[in-house]
């Protein structure tokens, strides 16, 4: 009976625009004080979207068009989107996210990634001496690292990873807790194209971070 309880708790609930108006002008009082561009209520909708079930088709146009040259990729997209490249909506989760983390404090920040193997470049050193990659999609973190080791341990046993990352003066996600579909998962958003420098890592039982 407690986990049902714990499961209804975490439920998408249906709410208007409106009810999240008063976190919306706090938000933008505090973007005015630092001399920057406000949020309106089309960004709200389109990170509350984000939120949602609606992030995989958004992703997948993303990685399609920047990745002509992986099939897989480009049939993902056709696949998921019949054609709409969702073109206002991106351009609106991009605003809300370039200005929503101006707020955000550069504190640690998780991902957790189940069934996958890193990718070579993440591995070794590159001629330039350094380890990473792109992401195309927006990435999606959490402030919480449990949550993020929810979602690297998924299917035990089967490549989980768990990125470990410090925001800093630069890179730094919007939170999108107080407009998501599930804010109990703590979610930062950053934007498409973040790079990912791989400092170093260790293993923890079952588990690469």
């Amino acid at each position: 009976e407690e986990a049902d309880d714990a499961i209804r708790r975490h439920c998408r609930e249906p709410k208007p625009l409106q009810a999240f108006e008063a976190d919306r002008r706090r938000r933008n009082q505090q973007l005015e004080a630092l001399g920057e561009p406000t949020i309106g209520l089309a960004e709200v909708a389109g990170a509350r979207l984000y939120t949602g079930p609606c992030f995989i088709k958004y992703n997948a146009v993303l990685r399609g068009l920047c990745s002509p040259h992986v099939p897989f990729l480009v049939q993902a997209m056709e696949r998921l989107t019949k054609g709409n490249t969702y073109t206002t909506t991106l351009h609106v989760i991009g605003s809300a996210v370039l200005e929503l983390g101006k707020l955000t404090v550069a504190n640690k920040i998780y991902r957790g990634v189940a069934r996958k193997s890193l990718p070579k470049e993440f591995e070794a050193p590159n001629e330039y001496n350094v380890r990473g990659g792109i992401e195309y999609g927006f990435m999606s973190c959490s402030m919480d690292k449990e949550v993020a080791l929810k979602y690297a341990t998924d299917d035990p046993g089967k490549g989980a990873i768990l990125l470990e990352m410090q925001m800093g003066m630069i890179d730094r996600g919007a939170d999108l807790a107080w407009v998501s579909q599930y804010p109990h998962e703590r979610e930062y958003l950053f934007a498409p194209l973040t790079g990912i420098e791989v400092l170093s890592h260790r293993v923890e039982e079952d588990l690469l971070v």
